[in-house]
């Protein structure tokens, strides 16, 4: 088993996905959530022999990375880190490499992989506060490092239904070594976002706001 398993939810995202199965390395290896693909994923997956988890129907991100999450947490294994990585190609391949680094050098129990630029003002304005009252910008980037050994610990406290920011909350009460790490993204025509579309996003962000700034 790799002590890096990168985790990447992915639903109708085969074209950006195929560029990033490309990469190949010796310090990670990845682990897919079909999350009830339509576009023929999981055939692709199964005929490129790559490792992947599969959705009978479609879950959504937050609860098909819990899946993942807990999935990983039954299995024996010496994983020494989890990083989730979006399917649509915003994100740089060649972070990971640089986030594991990172993560060698200072053994950070959560790196949140801030992005350099948010577009949404929703998002930059969850960012500041986030970090206004918990010291972390950007929770709602899909590009972080999990310590497996502190992600275990928690699991029981993750519910299904919860935000990836939630996570973080969690691992900044517990006291854990949580910092940020500054990325540059992609830019994406016509990109979906990874928690949802237009006004559902909005939804999501303003409900995140209630349960942390009430």
């Amino acid at each position: 088993m790799f002590k890096n398993i990168v985790l990447i939810p992915s639903y109708n995202e085969l074209s950006s996905l195929k560029k990033i199965l490309k990469y190949k390395s010796s310090n990670f290896k990845f682990l897919i959530i079909d999350d009830g693909s339509t576009d023929g994923t999981k055939n692709f997956l199964i005929k490129k022999k790559v490792n992947f988890l599969y959705n009978y129907k479609n879950l959504g991100y937050e609860k098909s990375l819990i899946k993942a999450f807990r999935h990983l947490s039954k299995k024996p294994s010496k994983i020494d880190n989890v990083i989730t990585f979006d399917a649509d190609g915003e994100h740089k391949i060649k972070d990971i490499l640089k986030v594991i680094n990172f993560q060698n050098k200072g053994c950070f129990d959560l790196i949140v992989c801030n992005r350099f630029k948010l577009i949404r003002n929703t998002e930059k304005i969850l960012s500041f506060l986030f970090f206004a009252k918990f010291g972390i910008k950007d929770p709602l980037t899909g590009f972080k490092l999990y310590n497996f050994k502190k992600l275990k610990k928690i699991i029981n406290m993750i519910e299904l239904n919860c935000f990836m920011a939630d996570i973080v909350k969690i691992f900044v009460f517990k006291k854990y070594k949580v910092t940020n790490y500054l990325i540059k993204t992609n830019k994406i025509k016509a990109r979906k976002p990874r928690v949802g579309n237009g006004i559902k996003l909005n939804f999501k962000i303003f409900k995140i706001f209630k349960l942390f700034f009430n």
